[in-house]
Formats: C-alpha cells, sequence, structure tokens
C-alpha cells in the first residue's frame, strides 16, 4: 500500500490555509450581514469600476448566473442600482448606492486587516516569494475550472 499522510499532503495544507483565512474574513462579515460573495461584488464593482454583471462574473470566478440572483439581493438591501441602456434596454449597468459605497468603504478595512493578520507571519521576502509560488501554481488552473 502506498504511503499517504493527510496533514502533510500539499492540497490538505493549502485548503486548510486557505480555509482559515476565509474562516476569519466570514467571522468579520457577518458583524454586517455579509457573505464572502457579496463583498466581492462590492468589490469587483466599488474597487475595480465593474459595470456588466457578467465583467463582474469573469472578474470574480462565479457563474452569471450566481452573480445575477446575488445582485439582485443586493439590490433589495439598496446596496447596488440597476440601469439600463437608452438605446440597448438589454445592456445593464451596475453601481453601488450611497449605502453600498459607504458599506464597501467599511468593510475594505477589515478585508485589508484580515490579510495583514496573515501576511505579518511573514517577512517581506518571504511574501514575495509565497506570491510568486502562488502566481506559478495557479498559471493557466483557473482556465481548466468551471465557475463556481
Amino acid at each position: 500500500m502506498l504511503e499517504y499522510h493527510l496533514h502533510t499532503a500539499f492540497g490538505y495544507r493549502v485548503s486548510r490555509m486557505a480555509r482559515g483565512i476565509e474562516r476569519r474574513f466570514e467571522i468579520a462579515l457577518g458583524r454586517y450581514d455579509l457573505t464572502r460573495l457579496t463583498w466581492c461584488l462590492l468589490s469587483a464593482i466599488g474597487h475595480e469600476k465593474l459595470r456588466r454583471p457578467s465583467d463582474v462574473a469573469d472578474y470574480i470566478g462565479v457563474a452569471r448566473p450566481i452573480v445575477s440572483r446575488s445582485l439582485r439581493a443586493m439590490e433589495q438591501k439598496k446596496l447596488v442600482a440597476r440601469t439600463s441602456s437608452e438605446k440597448d434596454k438589454r445592456y445593464v449597468e451596475i453601481v453601488l448606492t450611497e449605502e453600498g459605497q459607504s458599506l464597501l468603504e467599511t468593510i475594505t478595512p477589515l478585508a485589508q486587516s484580515v490579510a495583514e493578520h496573515f501576511t505579518s507571519k511573514l517577512s517581506a521576502e518571504e511574501l514575495a516569494v509565497f506570491q510568486t509560488c502562488i502566481d506559478s501554481l495557479s498559471d493557466k488552473e483557473a482556465d481548466d475550472l468551471p465557475s463556481i
């Protein structure tokens, strides 16, 4: 039988680390009744200035129907507003409302704080190497994965 130790397996360790980061951020977001997906949408629209739902979906790597449902829920919470083009009613643009922008400004420092919690465990050199490793391991992998 082949020898295998789960707790030393590369995939397990990376997944466990990622889950720890996710969980810490989810706890912070929970105080504002937000999910990581809602945060990603707020960030894509507010920080990245993406306006089309399809562009947002592609940017965060989530299936378009999931983004559409989430945007409808965010619209009901008055976090985003949709507008249609006068020329082409099929073209929808999304913007943050004042409430959405305010929430983004509140949550952004929390996201930065969570990142700082983990990155502060590494020296600047270690962090640079780690980010290079992440890039190398991720290279062309997302192309083969279905959207979430």
